[in-house]
C-alpha cells in the first residue's frame, strides 16, 4: 500500500512563520482527531520547543504522516499556540499566543477581503479544509484560516485582550460569530453588576421557565457584553430564549411580551455599561516620531551579523540603519553584471543595485552608519588608486607614449559629481558603482542648480533613472561629444532630514524617489565601550570578497522560484488595493518586486561567496529571507514613509489632540464632525477609518459592531495619566490660536 507523505515544505512555512518569535520555554501540543468528532483525539504529542523549531517541524511532520495514514479520516490541527510546561493544554494553560487568528467559515473570500482592508495582508491564509457554500450563487468556496504573526507573542492578560480582537474582527468582516470559541463550563462567564459572577444556567432556565426576565437580561447582557460577544448575537440570543419561554401563566407572559418590545434597549444598556474593555497599561503615543518595526536581523549570516549587532552597540546606532546600509554596501562590493532569473521560463532578470534612504533627523548619526560600512570599499579604491598613480608616475618618468598611458582604475565607489563625469567613470568598466550622498535633497539640489532655470534637470533624472535599470547608454553632449557606458548600473545610499522631505515630493511624479528603499531610523542610544576589532576585520574580509568576485547569471531552483512567485503575487495584490494606497506608495510597492531579486542575489552571496560561486541555482531559503526582508520590514516603513508624506501622520495627531482635550468619556459621532476638521463632510464609515488607529492602540474602544460605529467609550484614565503634560501643551496651544484668531477653532 502507498504511504502518504505530508508536505514538508508546507509544515516548515507554517511553523516557521507561526513561532518564530516565541521563547523556548513553553510546548506546543500538536492535536490531530478523527473526523467529526472532536472529542475522541487521535494523536497528542507535547513537543517542548527547547529543541529549537527544527524539532518541532520534525514532530509534526511525524504526526501528520500517522494522521494521513490511519485508515479512519483525522483531522491534524496545525499549532498556533504555545502552553505552560504543565501537560495541559486549556485556555488557562496559553503561555504565548503567537499570532492573531481569524477563522473565516462564512462567505471567506469576501471575509479576505474586509480583512485585507482593514488590518492589511494576513501572514499566512491557510484552507482549513472545509467548505463553504454561497446561498445565492451556489458556489463553492474553501473556507479559511486568516494569521497575522506578531511582533512579540503575547502572553499573560495580552492574551484576552488578543481574544477580544480576534471576537471584534470576526463580527467587522461578516464572519459567522458562532464560530468566536464560546466560555468554557464553569465560573467563565463575564461579570454581573455588583462583581458577583453570573451563573447562566441558572440565568438562562429563569427566563425560559417564566420566573424571571428582566432581573435577569440586563445581567445576562452585561455578561455578554464583558466576554465581548457582538451584540447583535446577544441581541439574538436573548429574543430566543424569551420567545421560547415555557409557561401558561397569563401574567408572565403579559411580561415576556413586554420585555421582547424593550430588549434593544436592555442589551443596550448592557454593553454601553461593560462592552468597552480598555486597557489600564501604556497606550500608543501618536506624537512619537516614527513606529515601524526592526530589521530582521537574523537574516544576515555570520560576518554581516555579528558586525551590526556588536558595531550598533559600540556607536549606540539603530541597528536597522546600519542593516540596511551594510546591503547597499554590499551592493557596492558586488559586480552589477551579477543577475538571477526571477522565474523559471521568462526572461526576467534582476542585478544586484539597490538604492537605500534614510529617514532621520541630523543628529541620528547617519554619516557615522555610512562610513563605518563604506570604509573597506574606499580603502579598496585608495589602494587602486595609489597602484595607478605610480604606474602613471613610472610612465611619466619614462617618456612614454600617449599610447601606452595606464588607464585610470575601475571605481567602486564615487561622491558628488556631475553627470558628465559619473558617465566618464561608468565608461571605464561594466561592474558598475556605488555613489554615496550624505543629504540627498542636497543631491537633488545640485541637479537642479547645476543647469540655467533647472534647464536639463530633467535629463539628469533620466541617467539615473537609466541607472537603477543598467544595461549600456550613451550621454551625448555639445562639449563632450558622445560617451559610451557599457553598463550605465549605480547603488545610491544616501539620507535626508524629516523637515527636508517636502523637498523631495516633485520626484514622485516620475518614479526617482519611489526607487529607495526607505529606512525610518530610530533615535540613537549612548555608546558602549566594547571591543568590535575582530566582527570589523570580519566585515572588512567579507566586503574585500565580493570586491574581488566575477558577475555570473543565476537561476532559482523550484523551491526558490515558487516562494518567489508567492512574494511577487503578494506584491501584486497590494497593488491592486489601488485607491486605499498613495499614488507613490504604490508605485513604491512596483520597484520592490525588483528588489526581491536584488536581496536574493546579496543574501546568497554574503552566507558563502566561495560556495556561492560554485553553483548557478540559489536555493529557497534565499528567496524566503528576502520575502521576510521586504514583507516585515521594507513595506511597513515604505507605507510609514508616504503616509507622512501624505499628511497622514499630522491628521492622526489632529484627532488624538480632540480626544486629549475633550475631556469626555463618550465620544459620537458627531462629536468628531463638529470639532475635528479632517472628519468634515466624511461618512460614517471614512470617520471610522480615520479613528481606527485610536481603536487599535486602546485609546477608544467602539460601542457599536462593525465599520460603522457612531459611539466609542474614551479610555480617559489612562490618557489623563499617561498624557497629562501633553494635554496642558495643547490646550495652551488651542488658547493661543484662538486668541489671536478671536475664535474657536476646530481640531
Amino acid at each position: 500500500m502507498t504511504t502518504l507523505e505530508p508536505n514538508r515544505d508546507q509544515i516548515e512555512i507554517f511553523v516557521e512563520g507561526m513561532l518564530r518569535y516565541c521563547g523556548n520555554d513553553g510546548v506546543v501540543s500538536l492535536r490531530a482527531f478523527y473526523e467529526g468528532d472532536s472529542t475522541k483525539p487521535f494523536r497528542i504529542t507535547p513537543v517542548s520547543l527547547k529543541g529549537g523549531l527544527p524539532f518541532l517541524i520534525e514532530a509534526a511532520e511525524d504526526d501528520a504522516r500517522r494522521a494521513a495514514n490511519d485508515p479512519k479520516p483525522v483531522v491534524f490541527c496545525p499549532p498556533i499556540a504555545v502552553c505552560a510546561p504543565n501537560g495541559k493544554a486549556r485556555e488557562i494553560d496559553l503561555l504565548e499566543a503567537p499570532a492573531f487568528s481569524i477563522e473565516l467559515d462564512q462567505n471567506p473570500r469576501a471575509a479576505l477581503e474586509g480583512l485585507v482592508r482593514l488590518l492589511g495582508f494576513p501572514t499566512l491564509v491557510v484552507r482549513s479544509g472545509g467548505e463553504w457554500t454561497n446561498p445565492t450563487t451556489g458556489e463553492v468556496e474553501d473556507k479559511l484560516h486568516a494569521h497575522y504573526r506578531l511582533k512579540e507573542p503575547a502572553r499573560g492578560t495580552d492574551i484576552a485582550k488578543l481574544k477580544r480582537a480576534r471576537q471584534l474582527a470576526t463580527a467587522i468582516v461578516g464572519g459567522d460569530p458562532t464560530i468566536v470559541p464560546p466560555p468554557k463550563p464553569g465560573p467563565q462567564p463575564g461579570p454581573a453588576p455588583g462583581g458577583s459572577r453570573l451563573n447562566w444556567d441558572d440565568a438562562f432556565g429563569k427566563i425560559i421557565s417564566g420566573e424571571q426576565f428582566h432581573p435577569v437580561l440586563t445581567p445576562l447582557s452585561a455578561s455578554f457584553a464583558a466576554r465581548a460577544v457582538p451584540e447583535m448575537a446577544a441581541l439574538d440570543v436573548l429574543r430566543a430564549l424569551l420567545n421560547n419561554t415555557q409557561t401558561t401563566d397569563p401574567e408572565r407572559m403579559r411580561r415576556r411580551d413586554a420585555e421582547l418590545g424593550k430588549l434593544k434597549s436592555t442589551v443596550r444598556s448592557g454593553y454601553e455599561k461593560f462592552a468597552a474593555t480598555l486597557t489600564s497599561g501604556a497606550l500608543f503615543d501618536p506624537w512619537q516620531e516614527f513606529i515601524v518595526p526592526p530589521f530582521p536581523l537574523d537574516i544576515l549570516p555570520g560576518p554581516a551579523h555579528d558586525f551590526i549587532a556588536t558595531k550598533s552597540i559600540a556607536m549606540g546606532a539603530d541597528p536597522s540603519a546600519l542593516a540596511m546600509a551594510e546591503l547597499v554596501a554590499f551592493s557596492g562590493a558586488i559586480h552589477h553584471r551579477f543577475r538571477v532569473k526571477m522565474m523559471k521560463n521568462s526572461d526576467w532578470y534582476e542585478h544586484a543595485r539597490l538604492w537605500v534612504l534614510l529617514f532621520g533627523r541630523s543628529s541620528w548619526l547617519k554619516s557615522p552608519i555610512m562610513d563605518s560600512v563604506l570604509w573597506p570599499i574606499r580603502r579598496a579604491q585608495a589602494d587602486l588608486q595609489r597602484g595607478y598613480q605610480a604606474a602613471l608616475r613610472d610612465w611619466k618618468a619614462n617618456g612614454g607614449e600617449e599610447a601606452d598611458k595606464p588607464e585610470p582604475p575601475e571605481r567602486y565607489i564615487v561622491g558628488d559629481t556631475t553627470i558628465e563625469k559619473l558617465g566618464e567613470i561608468l565608461s571605464r568598466s561594466d561592474r558598475g558603482t556605488l555613489a554615496e550622498h550624505d543629504e540627498l535633497t542636497g543631491w537633488i539640489g545640485r541637479m537642479e542648480r547645476y543647469h540655467t532655470a533647472g534647464k536639463g534637470a530633467s535629463a539628469d533624472r533620466a541617467f539615473y533613472l537609466r541607472c537603477w535599470n543598467g544595461g549600456p547608454y550613451t550621454i551625448d553632449r555639445v562639449k563632450t561629444g558622445e560617451i559610451l557606458i557599457p553598463n550605465a548600473s549605480l547603488s545610491i545610499f544616501g539620507g535626508i532630514q524629516p523637515q527636508r522631505l517636502d523637498e523631495l515630493q516633485g520626484l514622485t511624479s516620475d518614479g526617482l524617489l519611489q526607487r529607495f528603499a526607505v529606512v525610518f531610523m530610530q533615535a540613537p542610544k549612548e555608546p558602549q565601550d566594547i571591543d568590535c576589532t575582530e566582527a570589523t576585520k570580519a566585515y572588512a574580509a567579507l566586503v574585500y570578497e565580493l570586491l574581488n568576485l566575477r558577475g555570473q547569471r543565476f537561476y532559482l531552483t523550484d523551491g526558490a522560484a515558487d516562494a518567489m512567485a508567492e512574494l511577487q503575487h503578494h506584491l501584486h495584490s497590494l497593488e491592486r488595493v489601488g485607491a486605499a494606497l498613495t499614488e507613490a506608495f504604490e508605485g513604491h510597492i512596483g520597484k520592490l518586486k525588483a528588489y526581491a531579486g536584488v536581496f536574493t542575489i546579496i543574501l546568497h552571496l554574503i552566507a558563502n561567496p566561495k560556495e556561492a560561486m560554485k553553483l548557478s541555482a540559489i536555493g529557497r531559503p534565499s528567496v524566503e529571507k528576502a520575502t521576510r526582508l521586504i514583507k516585515d520590514f521594507l513595506l511597513p516603513h515604505a507605507y510609514e514613509f508616504y503616509s507622512r508624506s501624505q499628511g497622514e501622520g499630522e491628521r492622526l495627531r489632529r484627532l488624538a489632540s480632540y480626544v486629549l482635550t475633550c475631556g469626555k468619556d463618550r465620544l459620537r459621532l458627531a462629536d468628531f464632525t463638529n470639532n475635528c476638521w479632517d472628519c468634515r463632510g466624511k461618512k460614517v464609515i471614512e470617520i471610522n477609518q480615520q479613528v481606527s488607529p485610536l481603536v487599535a492602540g486602546d485609546w477608544l474602544a467602539p460601542l457599536d459592531p462593525g465599520p460603522a460605529c457612531r459611539a466609542w467609550k474614551v479610555n480617559r484614565a489612562t490618557i489623563d495619566q499617561q498624557f497629562a503634560a501633553r494635554i496642558a501643551t495643547e490646550r495652551q496651544s488651542k488658547a493661543a490660536i484662538a486668541q489671536l484668531l478671536g475664535a474657536r477653532r476646530r481640531t
